[in-house]
């Protein structure tokens, strides 16, 4: 049985949205997992947007979280976080493999 630790709280849908474009409003619109976890959207939150139809899975660590088609620079990003640490993006301010 998981300790009380490792038992991640659910937010509610309301909220999820609030935190999740919080963090995609950085990246135009788009969302690294290990970014939408560390603010408290689990991965069942996640398949749970994903499935609804409200976000969009844009690889294997994308997601998109708002509606309509990725913009350029959220595709620099996603180009960023698919390929590896190791790639940065071309768009006109630095970044870091994990800006």
């Amino acid at each position: 049985m998981p300790t009380p630790q490792a038992v991640r709280r659910r937010l509610p849908r309301p909220e999820r949205a609030v935190v999740a474009r919080a963090v995609a409003d950085l990246h135009d619109g788009v969302a690294h997992r290990a970014d939408l976890r560390a603010v408290g959207v689990t991965r069942a939150d996640v398949r749970t947007e994903v499935g609804a139809g409200r976000w969009v899975t844009a690889g294997r660590h994308t997601v998109a979280v708002r509606p309509g088609p990725l913009g350029t620079e959220a595709r620099h990003w996603q180009a960023v976080w698919e390929t590896g640490s190791g790639a940065c993006s071309t768009a006109p301010r630095p970044c870091s493999p994990r800006d």
